[in-house]
């Protein structure tokens, strides 16, 4: 049996977990082993050299005042993530099939001739700050390997101008490339000349007895409003509790996605301990409403057709450089609902609880599962592999 090697990200959280996972049982379904290969960098030197670039070094102290905020802020908070941390790592543990871990450089060199092909993930494994690691650049996979990019996301809509001579030199290499959004299309584009296809995130592409078989029984039998906010937006949670206030219905939510966030403080009745992936999908699969600005939190909503809301996570910074909008509106052009995009300022709407078209969308899914798993199946083909 062939073996591929996937290149996936293991960030600890719900979207990047779920979409790894999503990528690795695709595979396995198309005849094929596979890893997810497990690697550590070294090189101290390079990664401190990382925080010139201004993101990650915003990023990089974001992560910081967090730890550092739940640290000396009361044992509550500090049992919130402990347990939310125990549950994504566990899941890795059951759930992802892993490659020994390849230490350094050197070793990876090693990697690069352990597989018939390269896979690499979906997610935003081309997003600036990642790029640094140049792990997910292919650049240490030999030439004679076949390459290949499944919804591959850049996350932002330009190139940091250090950046663009490495990447177009990179990009080049890879014999098969596709992306998660058109902004992603337009980018490859103007960097090499290359026409690629807009595919289906893994999550959309998986067969959805994965989802059924992963999220279980429902935890909460009430109904509820499901809430998963990663930007910090006070508008987003303020609107979430007038559609609670007209509904009636308790907020269930995970508050502190990706920074403590001062309204998420006293937001929502309910706050699930140790929500792992599978209770992710599981709290979004069973709401009456869902109010979301996370990506995957959109994707699971329109997968079990609940009664959702969306709102841009952050606002554009003057050249739109980090700006990562563009992949919600992308999914929600490609599936025909970008009506679902709301402006939190401008408060309810009646349309927020007229039923959702999802009869075109699901017909949408369709088009899109096939036209995205007739590309991994032609590149996965190659006579190379």
């Amino acid at each position: 049996m062939k073996r591929i090697g996937i290149l996936a990200v293991r960030t600890l959280n719900y979207g990047s977990l779920l979409q790894s996972y999503a990528t690795q049982e695709i595979v396995k379904d198309l005849g094929y082993d596979c890893d997810i290969i497990l690697y550590k960098k070294t090189n101290v030197v390079k990664q401190g050299l990382r925080l010139l670039d201004k993101d990650v070094r915003n990023n990089t102290l974001r992560s910081f005042h967090k730890k550092l905020y739940i640290k000396t802020h009361g044992k509550e908070l500090q049992s919130y993530f402990s347990r939310k941390t125990e549950a994504l790592v566990n899941f890795i543990d059951e759930y992802f099939k892993s490659s020994p871990e390849y230490r350094g450089r050197k070793a990876l060199l090693v990697a690069g001739r352990e597989y018939d092909a390269y896979l690499l993930g979906s997610d935003q494994v081309w997003n600036p700050m990642n790029y640094g690691g140049d792990y997910f650049s292919m650049s240490w996979v030999p030439d004679d390997k076949v390459k290949i990019a499944y919804a591959a996301s850049f996350g932002v809509t330009e190139i940091p101008e250090y950046q663009i001579k490495k990447t177009k030199r990179d990009l080049a290499r890879i014999e098969y490339i596709s992306v998660r959004e058109t902004s992603g299309q337009k980018l490859i584009k103007n960097l090499i000349e290359r026409d690629v296809p807009v595919v289906a995130d893994p999550t959309i592409l998986a067969n959805r007895r994965i989802w059924d078989d992963l999220k279980g029984d429902r935890l909460i039998k009430k109904d509820y409003i499901m809430c998963y906010f990663l930007g910090n937006n006070p508008n987003h949670r303020k609107l979430a509790e007038k559609l609670s206030k007209k509904t009636g219905l308790p907020i269930v939510t995970l508050p502190h996605g990706d920074e403590i966030v001062k309204a998420d403080f006293g937001f929502g009745e309910i706050k699930p301990q140790g929500v792992g992936p599978a209770e992710f999908v599981n709290l979004i699969s069973n709401a009456k409403y869902v109010c979301t600005d996370s990506f995957h939190g959109t994707v699971f909503s329109i997968l079990y057709k609940r009664q959702f809301m969306v709102f841009n996570r952050y606002t554009a910074d003057v050249n739109g450089k980090s700006s990562t909008n563009s992949r919600l509106s992308s999914l929600l052009n490609l599936l025909g609902l970008e009506n679902r995009l709301y402006d939190s300022n401008k408060g309810l709407k009646q349309d927020m609880f007229e039923p959702i078209n999802f009869e075109t969308a699901h017909k949408n899914i369709e088009e899109l599962r096939e036209q995205s798993l007739a590309y991994l199946k032609n590149a996965l083909s190659d006579s190379r592999i």
